[in-house]
This record gives structure tokens, C-alpha cells and sequence, in this order.
């Protein structure tokens, strides 16, 4: 009985282990054709997200008649508001983000002598105002990468009205968060001047907006840029502020103040 019990004991012992290995065995193959049919799934799956384009990102092309059109437009647009500065008199005004996006595409012949200063991995910038921010998005391209690197910037006044803060929002590229170290790439080469910048404070020795000057890292980005409320409109060196702005619908709408 001692013997059998044993000789019992022991093939059972062996047939647990086999079993076990088989299971094992099993088990890794599956984990093993789950991968081969996984990754590629994985790897479509991020490059469709990096691939996704915003539906409000349409940089626009213009042909003869629409740079003619974004030039009168845009000439419009100055003349209205330095009559208004003239008058010295608080007054509106509203940007629509078409006519600005036909601004930027227009750019090289409305203001030949102040070029948009993007990379040059950066191309197509185009703009949307919505929901109290600006969102500004551009084609982005190296190395046989594609995508769409979007951010949104919330202005802000201050409660006394003094300061101007630009908070980024979010930064994206595709459906993504875009990594930090593009972030901080961006903060390498000056930044992007709008074409109505033209009021903007001038730049440091960096060739970057002097309100950049104390952006030294991603976080700064996120926490705001402020900058003194006071510009000085180029036509005459007319200083303003900016007593309202709203970004809703397409529209920038501000209340400006001549000084």
C-alpha cells in the first residue's frame, strides 16, 4: 500500500506539472499573438490620433481676387481704427477669425517687412476664436512626420484692469497632448508675430516680444504671460488700452481706450 500510495503521489505530482507547463505554454502563446496582432493595432490607432485635424483648423489659399480682397479688408480694418484713435473717444471692435486666417495667408504682401517668425517645421498657421480663447493651430512637418499642433491661449484682464495675462490652455498635436520638450522647442525661436501685432511692445535681444522675456519654461506658459495694459498704436504712436475683450462665436470683440 506504501509503495502504490507513493508511486500514485508521484504521477499525479508529474501530471500537475505537465499540466501546469501546458497552461503556461498556452497562455504565453496567446499573450504572444495577441502582441503580433496588438502593436500594429496600437501603432495605427496613435497614428490616426497624431493624423486628426481639428475641424476648426482651415488655413485658407487665396487666389488674385482674394488677396485683392484680404488687402482692402485689412486696410479697412486699420483705417477704422486709427480714425477712432484720433478721436480720442472709447470704441469697439470686432475681428471675424476668416478674415483674419485671409490676413495671415495674405501676410507676405500685406506686411512684406514683418514676416511671421515660425519655425521652419511650422507651416499653414490658422486661428479660431471660441469659448473665450484663441485656438491657433499649424502644420507641422520633419522628418517624414506629419501633424497638426494646435494650442489654446486664454487672455485675460486683470480685476484692476492693468494687465493683460495669455495663458496657455492646452497644447496638442493631433488628438494628443503635445510632449513638453516640443513646448519648450517652441520657446526657443522667436515667437510668432500676428499681423496685428503691430501694437505688440518691442522685442529683446532674443528677437522674441519683450513679454516673453520672463518665460523661461513650460510651466511659465501655463501659468501666463502678463503684460502691462497699454499699446501704442503704430499709424500716429497712439497709446490705448483694452477696457473689454470677449472671444466667442468666431469673433474677437474688444473695447479699446485711447490714452
Amino acid at each position: 500500500m506504501t509503495l502504490a500510495g507513493a508511486s500514485w503521489g508521484d504521477t499525479m505530482h508529474h501530471a500537475l506539472r505537465s499540466d501546469f507547463r501546458n497552461r503556461i505554454r498556452r497562455h504565453a502563446r496567446r499573450t504572444i499573438a495577441a502582441s503580433v496582432v496588438g502593436i500594429p493595432a496600437v501603432l495605427v490607432a496613435g497614428w490616426l490620433l497624431l493624423q486628426h485635424k481639428p475641424g476648426w483648423y482651415r488655413p485658407v489659399v487665396l487666389d488674385a481676387a482674394g488677396l485683392q480682397r484680404a488687402s482692402q479688408e485689412a486696410a479697412a480694418a486699420a483705417a477704422f481704427i486709427s480714425d477712432n484713435m484720433v478721436l480720442a473717444k472709447p470704441f469697439d471692435v470686432e475681428l471675424a477669425d476668416e478674415s483674419v486666417n485671409e490676413w495671415l495667408a495674405a501676410q507676405p504682401r500685406l506686411w512684406p517687412d514683418r514676416e511671421l517668425a515660425l519655425p521652419a517645421q511650422l507651416s499653414r498657421p490658422a486661428l479660431r476664436f471660441s469659448g473665450g480663447q484663441v485656438f491657433v493651430g499649424a502644420h507641422y512637418e520633419n522628418d517624414g512626420w506629419r501633424a497638426i499642433a494646435t494650442l489654446a491661449l486664454t487672455p485675460q484682464l486683470s480685476a484692476d484692469g492693468k494687465e493683460l495675462k495669455i495663458a496657455l490652455a492646452r497644447a496638442g498635436v493631433g488628438s494628443l497632448p503635445m510632449p513638453q520638450w516640443i513646448l519648450a522647442w517652441l520657446l526657443a525661436p522667436p515667437s510668432p508675430t500676428s499681423p496685428m501685432d503691430a501694437a505688440a511692445p518691442s522685442g529683446d535681444s532674443e528677437g522674441r516680444p519683450s513679454s516673453f522675456r520672463a518665460v523661461r519654461s513650460v510651466e511659465d506658459l501655463f501659468a501666463g504671460v502678463r503684460v502691462a495694459n497699454r499699446f501704442v498704436w503704430p499709424n500716429g504712436s497712439r497709446p490705448f488700452r483694452i477696457e473689454s475683450i470677449s472671444l466667442q462665436d468666431g469673433r474677437l470683440r474688444m473695447r479699446l481706450v485711447p490714452l
